[in-house]
């Protein structure tokens, strides 16, 4: 499966998509009807954790991701778009290791996994309508999310989608299959969300309504999911809360906070707290976020976390964060209903310093 963050189309749909990356597009026709764009990021990272029997491991690692686009507008009312993306195990992250060989039974072999690469975006959409436009094919999530604890911005389903938007308002809406089973096997899900903006004197608010209903067969212990956020933006300072539930019977509450200040000349700072509970997001925890260290190679639950954060913008393409993660269990695993899902977290904690430089085009 490849993994990509939709990128802008046009306004409508620029409307619609929620952590999205920005890019400068390069024109290869002159007629500026077929475009390129794309962004690299060099990756140092350092784990440290302690595991539920009290044992301590650590690792450090370079990681790099690349991807590579092309949109075109080359019929009236039609939009089409296709990214290539490097390709990991994980599900959540287009990110891969440094790594020439790996070691199996104690020998070193050549590590073809990390040369995968990958279609992470393929769709078209019709702007023929007025405030609406419709998307099909494997696209960007619909669904404002400012933390990607609802949803992972990395993981692009294959789905149906429209955006209706009309001044300071915008209807999210989209059909997804999340699961490709075998037959009956599948597992789809269909989520809907209002946004609304405002502008107040200096000040700028969001404010953010919506949900999911996942038709998972009893799979997991949560079918429907509601979702609020709430994002405020004055001057240099930008405060955003979201609150998640779902209708699990335990371990149903996700919310995180987080504050984020421009300190000027390219410098910023930013701080979040996360509280997600084992069964408060889509597929116990499968398609959440993974910033934070996740056991599988999927999502993550179960757990408290906090992140702070230096970024350095150097100029309109290239940027620079110094990230620091560190989480610690809610619940042993033990203790909870039986779910088919790898997210739950269940090390006493975990901590994660990150050092990212972002390139793009």
């Amino acid at each position: 499966m490849s993994y990509v963050k939709l990128s802008v189309l046009s306004s409508a749909i620029a409307a619609a998509l929620i952590s999205t990356a920005t890019y400068a597009d390069v024109a290869i026709d002159s007629a500026q009807t077929v475009k390129i764009f794309g962004d690299m990021r060099i990756r140092a990272e350092r784990d440290d954790s302690e595991k539920a029997d009290g044992s301590i491991r650590d690792r450090e690692r370079m990681r790099y991701r690349a991807r590579l686009g092309i949109k075109y507008a080359v019929a009236d009312n039609w939009l089409g778009q296709m990214r290539l993306a490097t390709n990991s195990s994980s599900l959540n992250s287009p990110h891969v290791n440094f790594n020439t060989v790996k070691i199996v039974d104690g020998k070193a072999v050549g590590d073809s996994s990390d040369a995968d690469i990958g279609f992470d975006q393929a769709f078209i959409a019709y702007t023929g309508f007025n405030h609406l436009t419709l998307v099909a094919g494997k696209t960007a999530l619909n669904f404002a999310n400012s933390t990607e604890v609802f949803w992972d911005a990395d993981i692009n389903p294959e789905a149906l989608a429209a955006v209706y938007k009309q001044g300071n308002f915008t209807f999210n809406a989209a059909y997804a299959t999340v699961v490709e089973g075998n037959w009956n096997d599948d597992i789809d899900a269909a989520f809907a969300q209002g946004v609304y903006k405002a502008k107040l004197d200096n000040s700028k608010l969001t404010f953010a309504f919506g949900g999911a209903t996942v038709d998972s067969n009893n799979a997991f212990n949560g079918k429907n999911y509601l979702m609020t956020m709430l994002d405020w933006k004055f001057n240099k300072l930008r405060l955003i809360g979201e609150y998640i539930d779902s209708d699990a019977d335990i371990e149903n509450v996700a919310y995180t906070l987080q504050a984020r200040y421009s300190l000027g000349d390219g410098w910023g700072v930013r701080a979040y707290w996360l509280h997600v509970e084992a069964f408060s997001t889509i597929g116990d925890g499968t398609f959440s976020q993974d910033d934070f260290p996740n056991p599988g190679n999927t999502g993550v639950s179960n757990y408290d976390g906090y992140r702070l954060e230096v970024d350095y913008k150097v100029n309109a393409k290239v940027g620079i964060d110094l990230r620091w993660f560190s989480m610690q269990r809610l619940v042993d695993k033990a203790d909870l209903p039986a779910t088919p899902s790898d997210a739950i977290f269940n090390e006493n904690e975990r901590s994660r310093l990150q050092l990212n430089v972002n390139y793009k085009f």
